[in-house]
Order: C-alpha cells, then sequence, then structure tokens
C-alpha cells in the first residue's frame, strides 16, 4: 500500500496509451462511494466522476486525445447521454479507480469492485456509406 492513503479506500490504477487510439474504461460501483480520476504524463489531474454523476450501475467512458474524438464518425442515433467522452491532453497518463468502504467488513465488496475496473483499447467505429 502507498503511504498515507486513506484506509478505508480500495483503490487501483490503470496506466494508459493513447498512441495506439482510444481506450475505453469500466469501473463497477462499490459499495458506498466509487470515484475515478484522470491524470496526464506530469501526475496532474484533469478529470474526475463519481457514481453520483455517473448515475449508472457502472461508470464507463472513453478515453481519447482531442484529435481522435475529432475524427469519430458522426453517429445520429448516439447521443452525449449515451456516450461519455474523456480528452487527454497527453497520450500517456493514470487513472485511479478508488472504492469506499465506510465499514471494515465492506472492504472485501470495495476492492472486488476496483479489482474489476477494465481499461481497454477501444474498438474504432467504422464509418457507413
Amino acid at each position: 500500500m502507498m503511504p498515507l492513503m486513506d484506509p478505508a479506500f480500495a483503490v487501483s490504477v490503470c496506466r494508459y496509451d493513447l498512441s495506439q487510439g482510444p481506450m475505453k474504461l469500466s469501473a463497477p460501483l462499490g459499495p458506498a462511494y466509487t470515484s475515478v480520476s484522470f491524470y496526464n504524463d506530469r501526475d496532474i489531474a484533469y478529470y474526475a466522476i463519481n457514481d453520483r454523476s455517473a448515475g449508472r450501475h457502472a461508470i464507463e467512458l472513453d478515453l481519447m486525445t482531442p484529435e481522435q474524438h475529432a475524427e469519430m464518425p458522426e453517429n445520429e442515433n448516439i447521443t452525449a447521454a449515451d456516450l461519455l467522452i474523456v480528452e487527454s491532453p497527453t497520450l500517456t497518463g493514470l487513472i485511479a479507480i478508488r472504492a469506499l468502504a465506510p465499514a471494515p467488513g465492506q472492504m472485501p465488496a470495495a476492492r472486488r469492485a476496483v479489482d474489476a475496473a477494465k481499461c481497454r483499447q477501444a474498438e474504432i467505429p467504422k464509418e457507413s456509406n
């Protein structure tokens, strides 16, 4: 465990590299509170979201550079509410996933939530003719 970390939180970290394309993040919600924070390659936080903001059973989003976002094909069937896109200011960085265990007995559930988080390469949608 890293020093000075709050022992009531289970934490998982995902490194990302957008040089090969956008990434997808999916983080199930923990027992009480879950947050996801994004850090650039200089360890400066540039975006954060929590379970209350996500309003779903998981925090799901696409991470990409502004250039990759501009290259995405338009799809009239997908609205901004359907797809959360976070633009990274750098090609590489870290994503910290945290889940609160308000009581010691809830730590296993918090740990399962952060362990189940997935950071993976995104499928690039093809333009239809």
